[in-house]
């Protein structure tokens, strides 16, 4: 949280101030930051449909998809995966 903070800070996104003690502090969106989010909302609800379009295309939910993936990669991480189809002579 406070890397992300941070980087938004130093693009002129937020300023923030204490907090009531000296382990908070209040962050809020700069006018810059706020004319941001119209086209944040509306690319979010691109994405929202964009997303649906693609579930309507395919005959699985791309959430279940994600999840297998995600178990899978659990068991078995995709650099073991790929280390175990490279020639012996190229790993590292």
């Amino acid at each position: 949280m406070s890397q992300t903070v941070a980087a938004m800070k130093k693009d002129g996104l937020i300023e923030s101030s204490p907090g009531t003690d000296a382990r908070t502090r209040l962050v809020q969106l700069t006018d810059a930051a706020l004319a941001l989010v119209p086209f944040l909302e509306a690319e979010w609800r691109a994405t929202e449909a964009a997303w649906a379009e693609l579930e309507q295309e395919i005959p699985y939910a791309l959430n279940q998809v994600v999840d297998d993936l995600n178990n899978a990669l659990a068991r078995r991480s995709f650099r073991d995966r790929l280390l175990g189809h490279l020639d012996p002579r190229f790993r590292s």
